[in-house]
């Protein structure tokens, strides 16, 4: 009996984004990096070296994930002022969205 493989689709990395908890593709997330040497930063093309964590791109998700610490948790690291002031304000150049039903907590 020789069975033929069915056909399969490409496969979509998925992410979960810290601040609403839903899945979703990689390249629809933005990606936050702890580096080697503990900085944390966006890492804007997505494939920096360290410790990554996913948000959507919008100021809503962000502003949970650095209020309730879990971006903190994820990154394994205490977020300085100076980055947390660059992650805000990367944060906020986003239009503010409302949840979807699915997103809410």
């Amino acid at each position: 009996m020789n069975q033929a493989a069915a056909p399969q689709g490409k496969h979509i990395p998925q992410r979960t984004c810290l601040g609403c908890r839903t899945t979703k593709p990689k390249q629809a997330l933005a990606r936050i990096v702890r580096t080697a040497d503990g900085r944390v930063a966006v890492d804007t093309t997505g494939k920096a070296r360290g410790r990554g964590a996913y948000l959507c791109p919008n100021a809503g998700c962000a502003r949970r994930a650095l209020k309730a610490g879990t971006l903190k948790r994820a990154l394994r690291v205490a977020i300085d002022d100076a980055a947390l002031a660059e992650l805000r304000a990367w944060a906020e150049q986003f239009a503010e969205t409302a949840p979807t039903p699915a997103q809410a907590p």
